[in-house]
């Protein structure tokens, strides 16, 4: 009886593997077709999101530096000032990188109309002293006007429109430009 079977079984393989290509298209009913083949299969591997880098601008001892960082595809103005808000990383920290406009609460984008964005920082940036609010603001304009189509930045402290200090001390509602933080631009 064994070897009856194992001789069936030999010859349904053989003859499965002289079958050739079908002419014409079969529709086959998805009942048939076995559980989780049809689910779509995921883009990258789990914990490998496609990432793009984006520039941060931070401040320095020579005035604002530019920091790559990587972000998930695709990349949201939102997403880059949440990145901002982190401030720089503990290698950044060490190698003397700072961020007076990092804080504990969140930096949030309100609008972006036209080419302008306005951004909502937490009232504590207004505790910032004279020139660590003016490199606040420089970091978060330069770094908003890096996303492509991005020119100027207005800022609202908790909700409310907010003049600030630019680089040469005046102070402006904005919409504020990087010309106006020209003196801490990176070189």
């Amino acid at each position: 009886m064994r070897r009856v079977l194992v001789t069936a079984v030999a010859g349904l393989v053989l003859c499965g593997c002289a079958i050739g290509p079908e002419r014409t298209a079969h529709v086959i009913d998805r009942s048939r077709i076995p559980h989780g083949l049809l689910d779509p299969s995921p883009t990258a591997p789990p914990g490998t999101a496609p990432t793009e880098n984006v520039t941060l601008y931070f401040e320095s001892a020579q005035g604002l530096v530019a920091v790559a960082r990587a972000a998930r595809r695709p990349v949201t103005l939102r997403a880059v000032v949440r990145l901002l808000a982190r401030g720089p990383t503990v290698s950044e920290r060490s190698a003397g990188v700072q961020s007076p406009l990092s804080t504990g609460r969140p930096i949030t984008l309100r609008s972006l109309v036209n080419d302008v964005a306005t951004v909502d920082l937490p009232a504590d940036v207004t505790d910032l002293g004279g020139q660590d609010q003016i490199v606040a603001v420089a970091q978060l304009v330069y770094t908003i006007t890096a996303y492509p189509g991005v020119d100027a930045v207005t800022v609202l402290v908790n909700g409310i429109p907010a003049t600030v200090p630019t680089a040469n001390g005046s102070l402006s509602a904005g919409p504020l430009r990087r010309a106006d933080y020209a003196e801490l631009a990176p070189r």
